[in-house]
């Protein structure tokens, strides 16, 4: 009995979302977030102290086609900005590095569809270019302080996959994974 039950259950449960498509041809998303970078290592270990923030995550996505296969693909990009800093005595002298990263990355994605309405499971490719700013200030033993600062602007990549959850047509959160632009971002996400 309670075989079929469960059974009964499981199957109004798929059947009920079996048409619930959660993205759409012309659907528009817009994530905002906040990640963890995994090219940053958080420590205080040998007296240097490192913390960081983000990145803050700014994402757009455009839902290009009707179902391919078993799902839709989509369009867009990310804009994300992280803040690292470093400080560290050796000898006399004190060091206080501040570097920030700014990603501008274009990407695509395919949304599996799923029956389950309000989910959307989604993995894509991505690539763009990461702009890294450095500046590095050192106080000596007298009190005399240096201050240089450097631009660098690199490629990069970006494979990930994730999940958002709409609450209502209109708005959800989200949970991302990857490697190129960070391990792991997450928040709210708005449908239009």
């Amino acid at each position: 009995m309670k075989k079929i039950v469960a059974s009964l259950f499981l199957g109004l449960m798929l059947g009920s979302g079996l048409n619930a498509q959660t993205v759409n041809q012309g659907d528009q998303i817009i994530n905002l977030g906040f990640g963890f970078d995994p090219y940053y290592s958080f420590s205080s270990a040998g007296g240097v102290r490192k913390g960081a923030v983000g990145p803050i995550v700014l994402g757009y996505e455009y839902i290009v086609t009707e179902k391919l296969g078993i799902g839709r693909i989509s369009a867009g990009g990310i804009l994300g900005q992280s803040f690292y800093n470093e400080k560290y005595t050796i000898g006399w002298t004190d060091y206080h590095n501040k570097n920030s990263r700014t990603a501008i990355i274009a990407r695509a994605a395919y949304h599996f569809d799923l029956p389950v309405k309000g989910l959307d499971l989604y993995a894509g490719v991505g690539g763009g270019v990461y702009i890294n700013h450095h500046v590095d200030r050192t106080v000596s033993p007298n009190g005399v302080e240096t201050k240089s600062t450097s631009s660098r602007a690199t490629g990069g990549h970006y494979v990930f996959g994730g999940v958002r959850y709409f609450f209502t047509d209109a708005f959800g959160m989200y949970v991302e994974a990857g490697h190129g632009f960070n391990a792991i971002n997450g928040g709210f996400a708005f449908k239009f």
